[in-house]
């Protein structure tokens, strides 16, 4: 298995077990013991244990019977929790997308009110930015989720603010697997530019309607 990027060590190897569990394994599974972690990732058992003692405190494993085993029943902290859920089929991918649209419709219809010219005009930035030639497609979607971010920061709600961000933080995580720069090109841009006119014009439902369907339109893609 490799460990990509320029991070701690431990915070790879957390990673690399995490894609683990979530890929290939089911709660109440018995991980494999430190040594054998340690050799397939190629790093020593104390890298292997710091990287467990972050995914125990995530409340994503638990040590119990002289082992490491995936949680039974998830509980704790709200982004780690949501992901291991979608993976173990506790919660589909398409509640949370539903759940988001409720969210960040909203969001979009406080931000036309409460968006500061700057915000507005960072808006208008990335837009622009995710028309660049040559754009990548993981150059799109840190820029698609910078967005999101920033229309919620910009509702001038801190509630919805986090909210929107740990629900974006879990979705994100799918996003390889159904976001295209031809549906980028042909479907998202030209509503987050209506998005970003409704604002700049401080017309709430205007937004609100605009980023309505743009989320359901991602919808569907997953659902497809």
């Amino acid at each position: 298995m490799g460990l990509p990027g320029k991070m701690k060590v431990s915070e790879k190897v957390k990673d690399a077990i995490e894609e683990m569990i979530f890929s290939k394994m089911h709660a109440g599974d018995k991980l494999p013991a430190e040594g054998e972690l340690a050799e397939m990732l190629a790093v020593s058992r104390t890298t292997v244990r710091e990287a467990l003692k972050g995914l125990e405190a995530s409340k994503i494993v638990e040590k119990r019977n002289g082992g490491t085993f995936i949680v039974e029943k998830v509980r704790g902290c709200f982004v780690d929790p949501l992901c291991i859920m979608i993976q173990l089929n506790t919660i589909k991918q398409t509640e949370i997308m539903e759940v988001r649209i409720l969210l960040e419709t909203e969001a979009a219809g406080q931000a036309a009110v409460n968006a500061e010219p700057d915000q507005v005009k960072e808006l208008e930035n990335i837009v622009w930015l995710m028309q660049k030639p040559g754009i990548q497609i993981e150059e799109y979607i840190d820029l698609d989720v910078k967005f999101h971010f920033l229309i919620a920061k910009a509702s001038s709600n801190q509630m919805l603010y986090q909210l929107i961000r740990d629900i974006s933080t879990v979705m994100v995580k799918f996003y390889h697997r159904c976001c295209t720069l031809e549906i980028a090109e042909n479907t998202a841009i030209p509503q987050l530019a209506k998005v970003v006119n409704a604002v700049k014009k401080k017309d709430a439902d205007a937004a609100r309607a605009s980023m309505r369907q743009h989320l359901q339109e991602c919808d569907e893609i997953i659902r497809n």
